[in-house]
């Protein structure tokens, strides 16, 4: 897939757009004095704010481009973040990061490789078996946590440049898989047609169960960055991230049916879903009413994807 594509200048204009309209809005809030959208500050909790979504998203594309869906990466992110908080916590001083981070993601990749052999193997519809996962991991995140917040003394929350640079990671490495490997080629083929592709010799099973690692994995960097910004692992932490994931990857051009979509596009799905948010915050407007203009946001974004993929028939 090319870096930029007319489907994704369109929605960067979009987003643009969306900027614009928030920034004038608070400047008229404040008596049209300086706009507090455009406030450093703002900026910074807005890639903040986006940060975890983008990288969740970005695992879900690949899922959502090879014809799955993935309804446990919140759980996940969730059982991952007290699993580093627990390792963290047994070791003395601050030896223990290291080893806390490298068992998140291997409990991330660990849980999504049971999600994909699941989908693969038995041949159960992915949203059936991934939302059975996400009460398993959000009670096996329970179960570790003893039901309480697991805070981790020593280390200093708030970070700006790791969660920044994670989520850049995360973005580039995704991007270079679905354009330049021969798996990443693979998704989409198995996305587009799964007996073509079988026919073709694409090794169906194990590209399935590739994506949903990938899946894990990205939950897994997602608790990482939680971690660095509150310095605790929580059985509750990112309930319903799942819902603001597919939601970025749809908003994003990603389509619902398989075999299109790109890394770019969910990006600029996250920062529409994250500026949204954070603007009729500023706002003061009501969360139910927030919820209401993000949901309509999602609709149109999901009939938008349907429309589409008929004037392609």
């Amino acid at each position: 897939m090319p870096l930029l594509n007319y489907r994704a200048l369109g929605m960067l204009v979009a987003l643009v757009l969306i900027c614009g309209v928030m920034t004038v809005l608070t400047s008229w809030q404040n008596d049209w004095g300086s706009p507090t959208f455009l406030s450093d500050v703002n900026l910074r909790n807005v890639l903040l704010q986006c940060s975890i979504t983008t990288v969740a998203a970005a695992g879900m594309t690949l899922v959502i481009i090879a014809g799955g869906i993935d309804l446990s990466v919140g759980s996940v992110l969730a059982l991952c973040s007290v699993v580093l908080a627990v390792v963290v916590r047994a070791l003395p001083g601050l030896s223990g990061i290291g080893p806390g981070v490298l068992a998140c993601l291997v409990a991330g990749a660990a849980f999504g490789m049971l999600n994909g052999l699941l989908v693969a193997r038995t041949g159960a519809p992915p949203f059936i078996v991934t939302l059975g996962t996400l009460f398993v991991g959000r009670g096996l995140a329970y179960v570790f946590a003893g039901g309480q917040t697991i805070h981790v003394e020593g280390v200093r929350a708030g970070a700006f440049a790791p969660p920044v640079l994670i989520t850049l990671g995360v973005i580039m490495a995704a991007h270079l898989f679905l354009s330049l490997t021969p798996y990443g080629r693979y998704v989409y083929a198995t996305g587009g047609s799964e007996e073509a592709a079988r026919l073709s010799g694409v090794p169906i099973g194990r590209v399935r169960v590739l994506t949903y690692i990938a899946s894990g994995i990205c939950a897994a960097l997602g608790a990482v960055i939680y971690w660095l910004r509150m310095a605790a692992g929580n059985p509750l932490a990112q309930d319903g991230l799942e819902l603001y994931a597919i939601a970025a990857v749809i908003v994003g051009g990603t389509s619902l049916s398989g075999g299109q979509g790109d890394i770019l596009g969910t990006v600029i799905g996250a920062l529409i879903m994250g500026v949204l948010a954070n603007g009729l915050g500023l706002l003061a407007v009501p969360d139910y009413w927030q919820k209401v203009i993000i949901g309509t946001v999602i609709v149109a974004a999901v009939a938008a994807d349907r429309l589409r993929a008929k004037w392609q028939k």
